[in-house]
């Protein structure tokens, strides 16, 4: 059957129909949606799976209704006048799915070439495979959007391109075509500037050309990218290779051993300095059990190009952990959201990341930065791990304004260590997020009349749930009924602690037991 659309997924989601293009959708769920559909176009998938991964905390008609809406939409997008209806998107009432036949994707292309290439036993046609491969890697795997399953897939596609593109840089080499193989290995370094055999690659190339100053200058770039975003050193397989190339730098020039001192033919991109905001600005706080910074290089990698791709710029703080700051409240919440994500993905972690968001009114400077950044740590302090914790002047901004799959949950009123005041502290809650009900690690806003409770309640979420939304609503008096020990006062103990902040401490106790 013949592709009706192909789905552009890298550098950002676009559909193609002919000689159109469509790159708006109705809503950012929508082309969510899509995006997941056509990456994951081998398989149908579950309504009530989506509706999961989408919307996670509508409710069933709800989340219903808005899958509806998308899928709606899109059919009028993927299947135009003159295309039968369930052509290209295949819905029913249990399942949906992207006809694989006739809708096509880049990513798809570019996987495609890459396993022939890696089949190919012909130089010429393994070539034509890994350039067809470079060529489709437009850029980064859906930049726009903020889903759990993407970030994953972008590291994974990434790695894929940079390794093509040495292979590729290995080949045109061997032809003869050293500044070609260059060129490629200098997008390789930009789209994977902490990947370090497209250096070294580059490296060889320069020194094999007659350049080893070429090849120490971009050595000297490998160096001071690593020191800059990781803290690191050159790996040693990187250090011997420019120490050879040293020892030829100190020979004299001979045949095919051209000026030591030549710059690399093309500079390697540097990262660009995102400017500190300044004014209205929000605070990402994270921070583990042990000192990140020199513990975690996987997780700095991860967490600072999080900071980069939401617009935030790292600032000096004398906490433990990474500080940025966000222009936007919105755009620090969703990044704290996917820096939560990157680190659950990454495997079973020995030091959980606790993460915090406050915003103020500063310059960034750093006496400026400090006092809010000191908010953020008795936040940061508060948490369990895996938990984002959000003041209410962050909360204040957007808590009803939030997309993405975001939402912020009321805590309730505390008061933090080391502050003199009460305040309300909230929850970012997002797809995947671990379900974390404890109370903070702070002392409770309010002052109750309850018994001290030595042990933690477990279970009994029905009833506790039932007993809230009865004494939250008409209810003026509710008794609890049942034999001697089965543990009626401790529940009622239970339901009023957590009604402490509802009924702002007028909260008492009166055991009956002694009444005559």
């Amino acid at each position: 059957m013949v592709a009706l659309c192909r789905i552009q997924l890298f550098g950002g989601l676009r559909i193609v129909e002919g000689e159109s293009t469509i790159s708006r959708f109705r809503t950012q769920k929508t082309a969510a949606l899509l995006a997941f559909l056509a990456y994951h176009r081998d398989r149908p998938h579950p309504r009530e799976g989506l509706i999961d991964l989408h919307w996670p905390l509508a409710a069933p008609g709800s989340g219903r209704h808005r899958l509806s809406q998308c899928l709606s939409s899109l059919r009028h997008q993927l299947e135009p006048p003159g295309v039968s209806a369930g052509a290209v998107l295949m819905a029913d009432r249990t399942h949906v799915q992207l006809n694989p036949e006739t809708a096509t994707t880049d990513v798809a292309e570019f996987e495609a070439a890459l396993n022939a290439a890696q089949q190919s036993h012909d130089k010429v046609t393994k070539q034509e495979q890994l350039e067809e491969a470079v060529r489709l890697y437009r850029g980064e795997l859906l930049p726009e959007l903020y889903e759990p399953w993407i970030p994953t897939e972008q590291v994974r596609l990434s790695e894929l391109y940079a390794g093509a593109v040495v292979k590729l840089a290995k080949l045109l080499a061997e032809r003869g075509e050293a500044t070609e193989a260059m060129s490629h290995l200098h997008r390789a370094i930009e789209a994977e500037p902490l990947r370090e055999e497209p250096y070294r690659q580059l490296i060889r190339l320069n020194a094999e050309q007659g350049e080893p100053g070429a090849a120490l200058a971009t050595y000297h770039e490998l160096e001071r990218v690593l020191a800059e975003e990781l803290g690191e050193k050159p790996s040693a397989a990187s250090r011997r290779l420019v120490k050879e190339v040293e020892r030829l730098a100190t020979q004299a020039p001979g045949p095919g051993l051209r000026s030591t001192a030549l710059a690399p033919p093309r500079p390697i991109p540097r990262r660009r300095k995102v400017e500190l905001p300044s004014g209205t600005v929000t605070f990402l706080l994270i921070c583990g059990s042990q000192d990140i910074a020199g513990d975690e290089p996987g997780d700095a990698h991860a967490f600072r190009d999080e900071f980069k791709r939401h617009g935030g710029a790292e600032v000096e703080s004398e906490c433990a952990g990474y500080a940025a700051a966000f222009g936007r409240a919105g755009d620090a919440l969703s990044c704290a959201a996917q820096c939560q994500l990157r680190a659950a993905a990454a495997g079973p972690s020995p030091a959980p990341f606790t993460m915090a968001v406050h915003t103020a009114e500063v310059a960034v400077t750093p006496d400026e930065a400090q006092p809010a950044l000191h908010r953020a740590e008795r936040l940061l302090a508060a948490a369990h791990p895996s938990q984002i914790l959000c003041s209410e002047a962050t909360a204040g901004l957007l808590r009803y304004d939030l997309d993405g799959g975001l939402s912020l949950r009321d805590l309730g009123v505390y008061r933090l260590r080391g502050a003199s005041a009460t305040e309300r502290v909230f929850q970012l809650d997002y797809p995947g997020s671990p379900d974390t009900s404890a109370p903070l690690d702070a002392e409770s806003g309010h002052t109750s009349r309850l018994p001290f409770q030595i042990t933690r309640f477990f279970g009994r979420k029905q009833e506790i749930e039932h007993l809230e939304a009865a004494l939250t609503g008409d209810a003026r008096l509710l008794t609890l009924i049942g034999p001697p020990g089965c543990g009626k006062s401790r529940l009622a103990i239970e339901v009023a602690r957590r009604l402490v902040d509802t009924f702002k401490g007028d909260v008492w106790f009166v055991p009956l037991a002694d009444l005559r």
